[in-house]
């Protein structure tokens, strides 16, 4: 189980790394070309351009808490891959001559992000089995035996698969399915694990539930109303994506800050010991480097690139206890705080 909450860190870290410098790339192209800045050619896209980014500081956030859950982990690798998925998106539009192979990857990275969608909701706040959804759904054997369906460990491949088939194949006004498909799918899982969880739990998932649900609710008319009525609808469309992009939005920060889904308290002491410690040593190495490494390169006759070197591996040594002193410090003046509260 350890291991594999390892994997699932460092897959969140890559996919984290992957989505910054997609973003960045995106966003030096965008803002270069005064074609997209002075025209409304992103109009429908722009709060997908100033949300999705936004998904990769949720991800670190959650990817930095204290107890991991396989579902949340899950969760945050979702975030980041479908911010991915978002960016590749833009930057087919941005590029001058869009060639397969982007269309490609971008496809295949929106499969695996509605994956990772199903498969999270799937495992949080536990994981669900087969007997969870027969109590949700007794009497419809086509929902539950869907349901159950999703479940297998085949449909990590399958699921994929379809989406980048689909892409391919589907016209553009019949596109829409797979991600109705996705997000009702979602929906599902997300419901039968709603409705088997104890009232502390509900209480971890209440806004990302609600969320979701309006989320959904919002989308599917978007495009339904986009299909019927493809090019007269523009504002109108262009105010559902706001209010899309609006409802998840406030769902995360909601989540994160204040139904207790996430050990926010963790995150806030690891960033004032963290911060205090990278500031202490910035402040003492330049001040070492500044005064003394010329000074020791002259006189050892040792290269500025060695010297340099020693002291940082010499900083690492010194800082590594300390920092562990202090988290424990932090961690018992908290529960201190906690015990004379109660």
């Amino acid at each position: 189980m350890a291991s594999s909450f390892k994997l699932l860190r460092l897959l969140n870290v890559c996919s984290i790394l992957v989505a910054s410098v997609l973003w960045v790339i995106f966003f030096y192209l965008f803002f270069s070309n005064g074609y997209y800045t002075n025209t409304d050619a992103f109009l429908l896209h722009y709060p997908r351009i100033f949300v999705c980014p936004t998904f990769i500081v949720f991800s670190i956030i959650i990817v930095v808490k204290a107890n991991p859950n396989k579902g949340i982990l899950l969760f945050a690798l979702f975030l980041t891959v479908f911010s991915q998925n978002i960016c590749l998106q833009m930057l087919l539009k941005v590029m001058a001559s869009p060639y397969w192979g982007n269309v490609f990857w971008a496809s295949m990275i929106g499969g695996l992000a509605g994956t990772l969608y199903i498969k999270s909701l799937q495992s949080f706040p536990r994981q669900l089995t087969a007997s969870n959804i027969n109590m949700v759904f007794p009497r419809s054997k086509l929902i539950s035996g869907f349901t159950r369906w999703i479940l297998q460990s085949y449909t990590w491949i399958l699921f994929p698969v379809i989406s980048i088939a689909y892409y391919f194949s589907a016209t553009s006004a019949l596109s829409g399915l797979v991600d109705i498909f996705i997000l009702l799918s979602a929906f599902v899982s997300l419901y039968v694990n709603y409705k088997n969880s104890t009232p502390s739990e509900r209480n971890k998932i209440l806004w990302l539930f609600w969320g979701l649900v309006s989320y959904t609710f919002v989308y599917t008319i978007s495009l339904i109303i986009g299909s019927f009525y493809p090019g007269d609808v523009r504002v109108f469309k262009l105010i559902l994506t706001i209010i899309t992009h609006f409802l998840l939005l406030t769902s995360l920060v909601m989540s994160l800050f204040f139904s207790n889904a996430f050990d926010t308290g963790h995150l806030i002491r690891r960033t004032i010991v963290d911060g205090s410690i990278f500031i202490l040593i910035v402040l003492m190495y330049n001040t070492l480097e500044h005064y003394f490494l010329h000074w020791l390169s002259h006189t050892l006759h040792l290269s500025n690139v060695l010297i340099s070197s020693f002291m940082s591996g010499f900083f690492v040594l010194i800082f590594t206890p300390v920092h562990h002193k202090l988290m424990r410090y932090a961690e018992k003046k908290v529960k201190k705080m906690a015990d004379e509260h109660e």
